[in-house]
Formats: structure tokens, C-alpha cells, sequence
């Protein structure tokens, strides 16, 4: 009983050998898993990262092309105004200038006829 108990003993002692190899095998395979986890989810964090900066970047240099047309327009629009501003300045010379002449051959005819 005694041999038979000592094979048992050995056996256990195989079995839990082997177990505890097992176990630190799926422990390595298990950390070694999270490992490669982490770092995709570090790199997809770096990717996105990279990527919203950029979107950022885009934004802004079309938000400054967007303002710089604007004020390309507004410069175009105002000098357009002032343009038409001197138009309608020059017109309102002209009409009054009409005018004058106007009177002033009113008062030559008027004298005309007195004489």
C-alpha cells in the first residue's frame, strides 16, 4: 500500500506540475494578449489623435480662406460703392449745372422779351 501510495503521491505531484506550467503558460499568453491590446488601442489612440488634429488644421486653414475671400469681396464691394458713390456725385454736379444753365437762359429770354 505503501509503494501504491507513493506512485499516488508522484502522480499528484506530475499532475500539479504540470498544472501549475499550464497555468503560467496561459498567464504569459494572457498578459502577452492585453499587451497587444494595449498597444493597438494606444496606437488607434495616436491614429485618432492624428487625425483630429488634422481635421482641426483643415478647419481652420478653410475657415481662414473662407475670411479671406470675405474680405476680398468686402474690399471689392466697398471700392464698387465708392465708385458709384463719385458716379452719383458726378451726376448730381451735372444736374445741377443743367439747372444753372437752365436759370441762367430763363434770364436771358426773360430779358429778351423786356427789350
Amino acid at each position: 500500500a505503501s509503494a501504491a501510495s507513493g506512485s499516488c503521491e508522484d502522480d499528484l505531484a506530475r499532475w500539479r506540475e504540470q498544472l501549475e506550467r499550464e497555468w503560467a503558460e496561459k498567464h504569459e499568453q494572457a498578459a502577452a494578449a492585453v499587451a497587444r491590446a494595449e498597444e493597438e488601442l494606444a496606437k488607434k489612440q495616436r491614429d485618432l489623435e492624428r487625425e483630429w488634429a488634422e481635421r482641426q488644421r483643415k478647419a481652420a486653414e478653410e475657415r481662414a480662406e473662407a475670411e479671406e475671400e470675405l474680405a476680398r469681396r468686402k474690399q471689392a464691394l466697398d471700392a464698387e460703392w465708392a465708385e458709384k458713390q463719385l458716379e452719383v456725385d458726378a451726376l448730381h454736379q451735372a444736374e445741377l449745372e443743367i439747372q444753372r444753365h437752365a436759370e441762367s437762359l430763363a434770364r436771358t429770354e426773360q430779358a429778351l422779351h423786356m427789350e
